[in-house]
């Protein structure tokens, strides 16, 4: 327990350190980015091979510095004339900052998954955008 201690007062002494003299303001905060991908499969691709991409893309791509989160699954509806219909799964990918959606693109992790599962894909759409913080 002491251990412990000591191990956080250290942790936050360096990040005070670290912070030392700068003035965090909402300008000098970068938003996290969201990084949307609209995956059209392939018909002859099987329900099965679909699945397996969308599980590989959150195992794979959320051990990528800077990855906040990864989510993805499958198109649930396209009922309502507003809806999206050309695609069938998509993946969202928080990330912590654009210098984070930089590195992203080409690390070995997501290059390794775009070479296994491209493949299966008739198209790829990619949205990013910045996150707003909640209004107080």
């Amino acid at each position: 327990m002491r251990r412990m201690m000591r191990t956080l007062a250290l942790g936050g002494l360096i990040l005070l350190s670290a912070c030392a003299g700068q003035v965090v303001t909402e300008s000098t905060v970068s938003p996290p980015v969201l990084h949307v991908v609209l995956l059209q499969f392939k018909p002859e691709v099987s329900a099965d091979q679909r699945t397996r991409a969308l599980e590989q893309s959150i195992a794979r791509l959320q051990a990528i510095p800077g990855v906040l989160a990864v989510d993805a699954g499958p198109k649930v509806r396209d009922d309502r004339p507003i809806h999206v219909r050309d695609y069938h799964g998509a993946i969202l990918v928080r990330l912590a900052d654009e210098a984070a959606l930089d590195g992203y693109g080409p690390h070995p992790l997501h290059q390794a998954f775009l070479q296994e599962f491209q493949p299966l894909f008739d198209s790829v759409r990619v949205i990013d955008f910045a996150a707003l913080p909640l209004a107080p």
